[in-house]
């Protein structure tokens, strides 16, 4: 897909300017992320997309003016650069693969976020909730006998992803998000458990903050504003879900920048 001028998109749907003192006006923003941040049209060429037909019909998630990241980058009045988003892939290595992609911290994934001569200035990484949700171990505890054993463990693999984005992209403003719960469609009064196969959300995020200071990159607190978001399966969420992650993500640059 070719760079998205979301600004000027959502001006036209009156949903007014971005903030006058907003330092992203015009600045290219990369995402990299798994199904919750994906669109049909907007993944590169064979790509795994969870938003398309059915799905986004029961979701109420069409255009990018319906999903977090559009909204995010139509606030700030950025450009989409690239949205190089996997439905189901985890920041580590699936298991008994023989590779890393499509891991997030694999060389394609975090060296896909460019288009062409064009870098971009601001990266955002969504990840985590397949590897919390799938019982990755979230620490390593030993040394790797090899790379790819490594990234089997959610730190180790983080580590790995956050180092590669910094190589790749030095010049970049990078932002990782935390994870955080959803509810239910069948009761929106209930709110999912945090805890999935002995590990608590809390623990896979607390290793996002600690390896994004680490990197000098921005962590995203999500889960620290309490607020879960609305679904359509108890994870992938629906148009509102997504307008409540995208208040969250730009609650937290907002904060951060100040």
């Amino acid at each position: 897909m070719l760079c998205c001028d979301f600004a000027a998109a959502f001006r036209e749907g009156g949903c007014g300017d971005p903030p006058k003192n907003s330092r992203y006006v015009g600045k290219f923003l990369s995402i990299l992320g798994d199904s919750i941040s994906t669109l049909a049209g907007y993944q590169p060429d064979g790509y795994k997309v969870f938003y398309k037909a059915e799905r986004c019909r029961r979701a109420g998630v069409h255009t990018p003016q319906d999903t977090w990241w559009g909204q995010v980058i139509s606030h700030f009045g950025a450009q989409l650069l690239v949205n190089n988003s996997w439905s189901g892939s985890r920041v580590s290595c699936l298991p008994a693969s023989r590779e890393l992609f499509p891991a997030g911290c694999s060389d394609e994934r975090t060296g896909g976020l460019h288009r062409g001569a064009q870098q971009p200035d601001v990266i955002l990484v969504f990840l985590g909730t397949n590897d919390w949700a799938f019982g990755v171990d979230p620490h390593l505890g030993h040394a790797p006998s090899s790379p790819l054993c490594g990234c089997t463990a959610f730190d180790y693999a983080y580590d790995r992803m956050l180092s590669r984005l910094r190589c790749n992209y030095p010049g970049a403003e990078i932002w990782c998000c935390t994870l955080c719960t959803a509810r239910p469609p069948s009761d929106p009064s209930l709110v999912l458990p945090r805890v999935s196969s002995g590990h608590s959300l809390e623990e896979y995020s607390q290793i996002i903050l600690d390896t994004a200071a680490k990197h000098r990159c921005r962590g995203i607190d999500l889960d620290a504003f309490r607020l879960p978001y609305n679904s359509m399966d108890g994870v992938h969420p629906t148009a509102d879900g997504m307008r409540t992650l995208a208040s969250l993500v730009i609650r937290g640059m907002e904060t951060a920048s100040l």
